[in-house]
């Protein structure tokens, strides 16, 4: 319902703002990390790891994965991880576009989906790390402002689709998933992304990098959102938990930032627009 999606978003984004202005980076890796592991356990569930034992691996190698890209801070192994994981998402775009045209459903077999999980949670989380270090590609204002477009292409995207959504992206994996919705996102992208760039005193052509950037990171936050649906539609739930009320489980509510923070760090890093 509505309402408990305000009320949980009231209580849940100053906490995170509080957080990552003022938190060190070794307490925002260690809570975010404690996040990552309910969503590794949410996609242990959507993978059929059920059994204790299994789900109890699977979030183990996963936080083993985080310490290793943590402790490991070379510059040339970090960014290997973060294109790996851009790598998965543009495959993931070209599965949903692939199920669309084809009419059917992938039936993503456990491997797959294991192997999909490491893919989209590590890098996500290592992007948020290495914004929040700060460094050559970015500080964590940075990382603030990655948040905030997430979830201003969000709140947009919602409302529109609410409004005037009639045309479905995906009617195969997310029935409701509109392009009036998408139009939202990017008009809601297009606002914060300018904003941002006249605060940092862009030049002309650095804000239309950055806007450029911005716009194709809200679309592949799209694309994690789609690919999320596709693993529910596999495991035929609904959402992934229920442990943020209006919202459904921890994946539910960070799927647009686990596409978002890998492709947005890989392509700041690339442009050198924000260096």
């Amino acid at each position: 319902m509505l309402w408990q999606r305000v009320i949980t978003a009231l209580i849940l984004v100053p906490l995170v703002l509080f957080g990552l202005i003022y938190g060190g980076t070794q307490w925002v890796a260690l809570v975010t990390g404690i996040i990552i592991a309910v969503a590794a356990r949410e996609w242990a569930n959507l993978s059929k790891l059920t059994k204790p034992y299994q789900y109890i691996c699977y979030i183990l190698v996963i936080l083993l994965c985080l310490a290793g890209t943590y402790f490991i801070r070379q510059q040339q192994f970090s960014m290997l991880v973060i294109y790996a994981g851009v790598i998965w998402w543009l495959m993931a775009s070209g599965l949903i576009i692939k199920a669309e045209i084809s009419g059917e459903l992938p039936l993503l077999n456990r491997q797959v989906k294991v192997v999909a999980g490491m893919l989209t949670l590590v890098p996500s989380w290592l992007g948020l790390v290495i914004l929040h270090r700060g460094g050559d590609f970015g500080d964590r204002f940075l990382l603030i402002f990655l948040f905030m477009l997430i979830w201003s292409a969000d709140i947009f995207g919602y409302f529109c689709g609410k409004k005037w959504g009639k045309h479905k992206i995906a009617p195969l994996v997310s029935p409701g998933k509109t392009w009036q919705g998408a139009a939202g996102a990017m008009i809601g992208c297009s606002a914060i992304s300018i904003g941002f760039s006249i605060n940092k005193q862009f030049q002309l052509s650095e804000t239309i990098i950055f806007l450029v950037i911005c716009l194709a990171t809200v679309l592949i936050s799209i694309i994690g959102d789609l690919m999320e649906s596709l693993l529910k539609r596999n495991a035929n739930v609904k959402d992934s938990g229920t442990l943020l009320p209006g919202h459904g489980g921890v994946l539910d509510r960070i799927d647009s930032f686990t596409a978002a923070s890998p492709v947005f760090l890989a392509l700041i890093s690339l442009s050198g627009v924000y260096t």
